[in-house]
């Protein structure tokens, strides 16, 4: 009788421990949703990746929530990874595709258009389009089941076509520059075997033109940069607006 008093005992304990963590999880996941409600982005779940086994995807996306909130992107990329690896519900797998999307969108950062960094920025923007079309929370045809993923997923198409557009510009620029410097290296040879006594002169209007050539691609490439930082804050801008609205009316931009 008294192994089965001890075992008893033994049993009690475990469900009373196990009910206490329960309980504790479940309190402090609403105190983070409370203070996340009140903008208050600086409390940590990661505690509730521990604690909360039950529902492990819950403490991983809220915490890519806050992480994102707080500008820590790469942090909030590999929350939102996490809980993705696990098997989440419908509308969860939507919505934490969305988060993940974004971050990765948003840790491109300012300079994401500059010409140096557009073929790694159109990569991340695929990326990021793909991760929407997964399970069809967007599609190509626009009638993915999750608005939210399917609306981002249209400003991601129209993101990567500008930066292509303004890659082909370069590109022209670039070509018809090396065209003019073909052309003016020719007549420079002509004028050189016809009219040696006016080499000097002929050379140094032809360096003129070049450098003022030179100057205007310099300046239309610098325009280009501009307008397109520009647009770069318009779409923060908008994304900001969109998500603080709750992802246009729907799930996303809240915590679990």
């Amino acid at each position: 009788m008294n192994w089965l008093k001890r075992s008893l005992i033994a049993v009690y304990v475990i469900a009373i421990l196990f009910l206490a963590k329960l309980v504790f999880s479940m309190a402090f996941n609403e105190y983070i949703v409370d203070r996340y409600k009140k903008g208050d982005y600086s409390v940590n779940a990661t505690l509730l990746t521990y604690l909360n086994w039950p529902e492990p995807e819950v403490a991983l996306y809220n915490n890519a929530q806050l992480y994102y909130r707080r500008c820590q992107y790469p942090e909030a990329i590999e929350s939102y990874q996490q809980a993705l690896d696990l098997n989440l519900a419908e509308g969860k797998d939507c919505d934490t595709r969305i988060g993940l999307a974004l971050s990765m969108i948003m840790n491109l950062g300012d300079d994401y258009a500059l010409i140096e960094n557009i073929d790694n920025s159109i990569q991340v923007l695929e990326q990021a389009r793909d991760i929407l079309l997964a399970n069809g929370c967007a599609t190509d045809e626009d009638d993915g089941h999750h608005e939210e993923a399917q609306t981002l997923k249209n400003e991601i198409d129209k993101l990567i076509e500008e930066l292509k557009q303004q890659q082909q510009e370069q590109q022209n620029q670039d070509q018809n520059q090396d065209q003019n410097q073909d052309q003016n290296q020719d007549q420079n040879q002509d004028q050189n075997q016809d009219q040696n006594q006016d080499q000097d002169q002929n050379q140094d209007q032809q360096q003129s033109q070049e450098d003022q050539k030179e100057q205007q691609l310099k300046d239309q490439l610098q325009e280009n940069q501009g307008e397109a930082y520009q647009q770069r804050q318009q779409e923060q801008q908008q994304v900001d607006e969109w998500e603080n609205e709750g992802g246009g009316g729907g799930s996303y931009g809240k915590i679990w």
